[in-house]
């Protein structure tokens, strides 16, 4: 599995996202990429406690050539070799000579690292590996400048920080270069981001920020925050986004869905919860079990709750 991580967001960054990245990379057989400031990313390696044994940083050379006629919508570049080294970099939106060798479209065969540029760092200073030598450890980095704050408006701050930790690591997950991507940077930020550029699964009209409670077997609560006001028509959705999310990341075969509710009656809450109900009932590719309450949720009643974003995220 390869895991792109978004090394400029959060607190005590990237010092901190670093950190997790070793640590998890000394525990697992994952490959992991790195995207930020390469200088300041390769300086937390070098200074972190927990680099142990030899991790290969393979250095890519990303560009990012922007569409001006949707500021949301670039493609990735990696690892491509300049023809004219003074030239330097291309700048986004230049033409591009040979858009078929130059771009890394959606599904289309990745770019093997091994003719990437490969720097090594070491606990033995002096012991330089070979790529056929490599382990299983193995982290990537991806250059970025720009950095997406706390305090940026969300849409403004995807549209205009294309060359963004953030921006940068949805656009190679969205190229098919990684399986997962990791960020603890701006919630809204990153929202609109997956939205506008992994996008979301065929049929599904709103996407909604999930998150693992900590019950007695696992839980995931959705919606956590992102739509403060649904229909039933999106409970369903997350019903089903929900369902997909724990039977592939936490192996559960037929996933229990329950519906945030003051009451477990058929006939409680407002008009919202008991037309949702109905809808969940309806549907064939949603275990539900009926209207939960929140003392229930956390004593493990179910996989997966389904709520508003204002309820959720209180």
């Amino acid at each position: 599995m390869r895991i792109i991580a978004d090394a400029m967001g959060g607190d005590n960054a990237p010092l901190e996202i670093v950190k997790g990245v070793l640590g998890a990379a000394s525990k697992t057989d994952h490959r992991y990429i790195l995207v930020g400031r390469k200088s300041e990313i390769l300086r937390c390696i070098g200074n972190s406690a927990e680099l142990s044994g030899h991790i290969e940083v393979i250095d890519h050379q990303s560009e990012i050539v922007n569409d001006p006629s949707d500021p949301v919508k670039g493609q990735i570049s990696a690892g491509r070799k300049q023809s004219d080294p003074a030239k330097g970099q291309i700048s986004a939106g230049r033409k591009q000579s040979n858009p078929v060798n130059d771009q890394i479209s959606a599904g289309r065969k990745q770019i093997d690292p091994v003719k990437s540029q490969i720097e090594t760092v070491t606990d033995k200073p002096g012991k330089i590996r070979n790529r056929s030598d490599i382990v299983r450890n193995q982290i990537e980095i991806v250059n970025a400048e720009q950095v997406i704050t706390m305090e940026d408006e969300p849409l403004t701050a995807i549209q205009k920080k294309k060359d963004s930790s953030m921006v940068v690591a949805l656009k190679l997950l969205a190229a098919g270069y990684g399986d997962a991507l990791v960020s603890a940077a701006n919630t809204g930020a990153l929202f609109a981001g997956a939205t506008l550029i992994v996008k979301r699964k065929p049929g599904i009209r709103r996407a909604a920020i999930g998150t693992l409670l900590p019950s007695s077997r696992p839980c995931l609560l959705l919606d956590a925050g992102a739509n403060v006001s649904v229909t039933e028509e999106y409970l369903e959705q997350f019903a089903l986004i929900g369902s997909d999310y724990m039977r592939t990341v936490c192996g559960i075969r037929n996933p229990e869905v329950g519906l945030l509710n003051n009451g477990t009656e058929e006939c409680k809450g407002t008009a919202l919860q008991i037309e949702a109900g109905k809808r969940l009932r309806a549907n064939e590719n949603i275990n539900f079990i009926g209207n939960v309450e929140a003392s229930s949720v956390m004593a493990g009643v179910c996989d997966v709750v389904v709520c508003d974003g204002f309820t959720g995220n209180v």
